[in-house]
């Protein structure tokens, strides 16, 4: 049995539990396509994007707590409303990682004898996803690297704190060079 947590809000705390693993989704890249009268085959130009792609869990949610099936249902049906937008996604299946996702879809849970239920929930998440370590910052006194752990394009955030020297910067191949403060 596995654990999502949904903008903060963690499904054991609700008593929903996944039963399976998640399907795992590649996302669909998008193409412009053009059709052009008269010529043969159609001009395909890469946007460099790629879809949103759902994530979904079979999850069974029990009263064990003896709060009645009515309250807690409303309580999961709440949980999965309480993001207005995208919220961080998490479960116990990828722990090394987060997504962005939002729920959209109608809360339908199966009424098992008043007692539990079940029901498939859909986030609906951005094509990538995040180390959580990613999140925590790397500081440098001295020459350092940083390597990215995939394939996929990473796109870091890089502050340049300095003091009153000169120093140089490389990142991939280019480098570059931050003066010092001139009072």
């Amino acid at each position: 049995m596995g654990i999502v947590v949904f903008n903060n809000i963690s499904s054991k705390d609700l008593g929903v539990e996944v039963e399976t693993f998640p399907t795992y989704e590649v996302p669909e890249r998008v193409y412009q396509v053009i059709s052009v009268p008269g010529r043969n085959g159609d001009i395909i130009i890469d946007t460099g994007t790629y879809r949103n792609v759902p994530r979904t869990y079979e999850v069974s949610i029990a009263t064990y707590d003896r709060v009645p099936y009515n309250i807690k249902m409303g309580k999961v049906a709440e949980w999965l409303r309480s993001a207005s937008g995208y919220a961080i996604l998490e479960d116990s299946y990828e722990p090394d990682f987060y997504r962005y996702a939002y729920y959209n879809n109608a809360v339908s849970i199966e009424n098992l004898f008043n007692e539990a239920g079940k029901a498939t929930l859909e986030f609906i998440c951005k094509p990538q996803k995040f180390y959580k370590d990613g999140d925590k910052p790397i500081i440098f006194t001295s020459a350092g690297k940083i390597q990215n752990r995939t394939d996929n394009v990473a796109l870091p955030i890089i502050n340049v704190v300095k003091n009153n020297t000169q120093g140089t910067v490389t990142i991939g191949g280019y480098s570059f060079t931050v003066k010092a403060n001139r009072s």
